[in-house]
């Protein structure tokens, strides 16, 4: 079993959101505030509703007539000052819905709870089922399986060690388990231990894996063990020994997550593990996430703000927390965003560099868009088992932010990725702009000499990206009428008279057309643009009347819409508003999506993709 989802309500900073985690290993990443923390808040607080509710026999759910109540004292392990602070805004309820899932029945159990505030200030929060039905049907599947409801979940959070106790009195495993649930789990440091170690467990063997040292626990005697009242416990390296209270900061974090998981016994055990590389070196860091991973039976969570912690990750171990998806209300592991761009929001590089030091092939591209664009293209092509769909996975992008001074960015990025990884090869994606065909090709030739002599450089057959939808109409037919699906109108006609109005426009120095991109081209050819010295924007005009994808920046794509919407009485596709950004955007991802075959893609896109390939 595993947690598949959790939903919140009005909790904390969580006005309405659905999360959903990775069966197994779960890495939390955000900027600071996001709500990272809140996410194992809540995971806490549903596991105390749950204990609440079960009956002294552990086998069944009090009914719904019995009045269940958490104490604000019975809080202490949520961040608030007073009992309004768990809710959002000026609410005064909230709702903990955790989705649990059973993989070898192909069931899942949607159990939600309600916590309402009372008027007293401070005195106790109200408690309540929201789906009693779901309980009941999840109590009958542990039936089933012979499990007691108390013997469902176990939930463990485990912060970096400030302080382990000096003198620490042996307990049973219920004491253990007390001080545990009370989030003082570092005063049972060497009880855990000592139980971990009394069962043969892998507790030493994880330890020394990940902190790649030899060392050894010396237990008390068993003498000792009846007649002490403190423990004894020992480390010994290298023939010293040292009591484990006197270890490094790294070697007790250590210790403290494994002997945690070395104990947890239930049917579903969860490990909440904050900032765990805050007290652990980056030699190791690597080294746990490892470990870590492989420890079955056990669902791992982790808050990091370091991008190491994320690099040898695949994407959908990953939950990225921003503003943006915490507003949409969904906010899933990264599946269709290359981890290559985490390193922009991290405030490192490291993650990239390590991608880097596994593929050593480097695509500099203008900005984080074309990364996305080309990841939606070749998802697209996944889908088909088209023969051009590349592995993102050898490929490390570098974005290095518009087109001023690319020459000099891409020298100074080669320079400085070489020196980081031997070996790397280079190749280059950007658009063509204002550029002539002749300044285009040593625009090429250019970044080519920077980049070294086996590098491949790609400029896209039109102004920008998305202007490549408009060099073969035969194929931007074809998109159109699945966009128009059941609309008549002659697409033949439509894209002719625009196209030859545009060119007509053009090729008139008095057309509103031409000034209006005068004025445009002139704007851009600053020292900041070299490929631009040479252009005339007369030359630039005349070879766009020929070819109309050269004319087709954003405005102009927006122009094509907008006409083409006016004609049918309808939009193409929806949209938060009607920018050009917004629209030539929207019109290619709307592309993508509509491929279904090889034959439906432009040759520009084959042309980029095989040199992605292949380069």
């Amino acid at each position: 079993m595993y947690i598949k989802k959790m939903i919140l309500k009005d909790f904390k900073t969580y006005e309405n959101a659905e999360i959903t985690f990775n069966n197994s290993f779960n890495v939390l990443i955000g900027e600071n505030n996001i709500g990272k923390t809140t996410l194992f808040e809540a995971l806490q607080l549903w596991k105390k509703c749950f204990d609440i509710s079960i009956m002294s026999n552990g086998k069944d759910f009090y009914s719904d007539s019995v009045p269940l109540y958490i104490s604000f004292e019975d809080l202490y392990f949520l961040r608030l000052t007073k009992d309004e602070d768990i809710f959002y805004g000026n609410k005064r309820t909230c709702e903990i819905t955790v989705q649990y899932a059973n993989e070898e029945t192909n069931t899942s159990y949607l159990l939600g709870f309600k916590l309402t505030k009372p008027h007293i200030t401070n005195a106790y929060i109200r408690v309540s089922k929201n789906n009693p039905t779901e309980f009941v049907s999840f109590k009958d599947m542990l039936d089933s399986l012979s499990i007691k409801l108390t013997e469902f979940l176990f939930i463990q959070q485990t912060s970096p060690v400030a302080k382990v106790l000096s003198k620490e009195p042996y307990m049973f495993k219920g004491q253990i388990i007390k001080k545990i649930e009370k989030g003082k789990s570092n005063e049972v440091l060497r009880n855990k231990i000592l139980q971990s170690l009394n069962k043969s467990s892998n507790l030493e063997s994880w330890m020394k894996n990940v902190l790649d040292m030899d060392f050894t626990f010396k237990t008390p005697t068993r003498t000792a063990r009846e007649k002490e009242e403190y423990i004894d416990l020992y480390v010994e390296i290298g023939g010293k020994k040292l009591d484990v209270y006197l270890q490094g900061s790294g070697f007790l974090q250590a210790a403290e997550i494994f002997s945690t998981i070395d104990i947890m016994d239930n049917a579903l055990n969860i490990m909440l593990i904050d900032e765990p590389d805050s007290h652990i070196s980056p030699r190791i860091q690597n080294n746990l996430l490892k470990c870590l991973r492989q420890i079955a039976n056990t669902q791992i969570f982790v808050i990091t703000h370091n991008d190491n912690f994320v690099s040898d990750l695949e994407p959908e171990n990953i939950i990225f927390i921003n503003e943006e998806n915490k507003n949409l209300g969904d906010i899933k592991p990264l599946t269709d965003v290359n981890i290559d761009t985490l390193h922009a929001t991290l405030g490192g590089i490291i993650t990239g560099l390590t991608r880097l030091q596994k593929s050593k092939r480097v695509v500099f591209v203008e900005g984080k868009d074309d990364i996305a664009y080309i990841k939606k293209l070749n998802d697209s092509l996944a889908r088909i088992n088209s023969q051009y769909c590349i592995d993102f996975k050898t490929l490390s992008f570098w974005f290095i932010r518009g087109k001023d001074y690319i020459p000099q960015k891409v020298m100074t990025g080669k320079q400085l990725l070489s020196q980081a990884v031997d070996s790397c090869k280079f190749a280059a994606i950007f658009d063509k702009d204002f550029s002539t065909e002749s300044a285009n090709e040593a625009f090429v030739q250019n970044i080519k000499r920077r980049l070294g002599a086996n590098a491949k450089v790609h400029t896209h057959d039109g102004y920008c990206i998305e202007s490549v939808l408009f060099s073969n109409c035969d194929i931007l037919k074809i998109f159109l009428q699945k966009l128009l699906s059941g609309v008549q109108i002659d697409l033949d006609t439509f894209i002719s008279d625009f196209v030859n109005t545009k060119k007509n426009s053009i090729r008139s120095v008095g057309s509103e057309l031409y000034l209006k991109m005068k004025d445009k081209f002139a704007s851009q050819k600053t020292e900041a643009r070299v490929e631009l010295s040479s252009v005339d924007f007369d030359q630039y005009a005349a070879e766009a009347a020929v070819n109309i994808q050269y004319l087709m920046l954003k405005d102009n794509i927006k122009d094509f819409v907008i006409s083409l919407e006016s004609i049918i009485g309808m939009q193409l596709f929806s949209r938060d508003d009607d920018g050009s950004e917004t629209i030539a955007s929207r019109l290619l991802e709307e592309y993508f999506a509509s491929i279904t075959c090889d034959e439906e893609l432009y040759p520009d896109y084959i042309n980029m993709l095989n040199m992605l390939k292949n380069f």
